[in-house]
């Protein structure tokens, strides 16, 4: 079942449906597994764009993609797991300042730009060794991100990505701690 006010749409070709925004006022919410017998593959760009109230969203293994600002600028919500997204988009996650918690799985391949910019409420961060790119300024802000640990995997770190990250203490890739500081983002 889907929390009241979430509101889907159907693909051009009708075998899956969208997210495509929330009416709701509810704080927690669950997006439905399928929708009138097909499944919920995606979220839409910006369908929980200024949901302010919004504490955490249950995304169902259907969905495989969301878009760009999906959650743009709930500054409420909490806890996020991605069960089987590849890419976070473009600021789908920026400003969101009671994010504590980020679950990746390990088909996650890329963060991209800006994804979680100012999400400032974040401590500790494990990216899986799936993700090969973090965009610019992906997480720039995170002001008290204390711990990152980096997946082998990564090949790229975008520019400023852990920028105005004043608290971080560490980030750990390929086995070996690197400090950070305010003269060394």
């Amino acid at each position: 079942t889907s929390t009241p006010g979430v509101m889907y749409d159907f693909s051009a070709d009708r075998t899956y449906a969208e997210v495509i925004g929330y009416e709701g006022t509810a704080t927690k919410v669950k997006i439905a597994e399928e929708y009138n017998g097909v499944p919920v593959k995606s979220i839409y760009d910006g369908a929980f764009y200024d949901c302010y109230n919004l504490t955490s969203v249950v995304i169902p293994d259907s969905v495989t993609s969301i878009g760009e600002k999906a959650f743009y600028n709930c500054t409420s919500n909490e806890t996020v797991a991605l069960p089987k997204i590849e890419t976070i988009p473009y600021r789908a996650f920026y400003n969101n300042t009671s994010l504590t918690k980020v679950t990746f799985t390990t088909l996650c391949k890329t963060v991209k730009y800006e994804a979680f910019m100012n999400c400032t409420s974040l401590t500790e961060l494990y990216i899986p060794d799936s993700v090969t790119t973090i965009g610019d300024y992906a997480f720039y802000g995170c002001r008290y991100l204390e711990r990152v640990v980096i997946g082998n995997g990564v090949t790229m770190i975008g520019e400023y990505a852990f920028d105005k990250c004043n608290s971080l203490q560490y980030n750990t890739y390929n086995g070996v701690k690197y400090l950070g500081s305010i003269n060394n983002p």
